[in-house]
């Protein structure tokens, strides 16, 4: 006869079963619909993440340009 579990290893039985792998853009897609109305915290994320990014000016035909005259 199975040994009964309690309630917690259920559910965390349950929990490890049915949990999905997000991509990354899956997961910026969640955090931006959950903050949809809350642009004080929409900004300071913008604010935080133009602060500390690096630019980057790139010289010559874009990639995609070249690739598309070989088709």
């Amino acid at each position: 006869m199975p040994k009964k579990k309690n309630a917690s290893s259920l559910i965390s039985e349950l929990k490890r079963k049915t949990r999905r792998n997000y991509s990354s853009e899956e997961k910026i897609g969640i955090v931006i619909e959950g903050m949809r109305g809350e642009m004080t915290i929409a900004d300071a994320i913008l604010d935080r993440i133009v602060h500390s990014a690096h630019r980057i000016n790139l010289k010559g035909e874009s990639m995609r340009k070249k690739l598309r005259k070989k088709h």
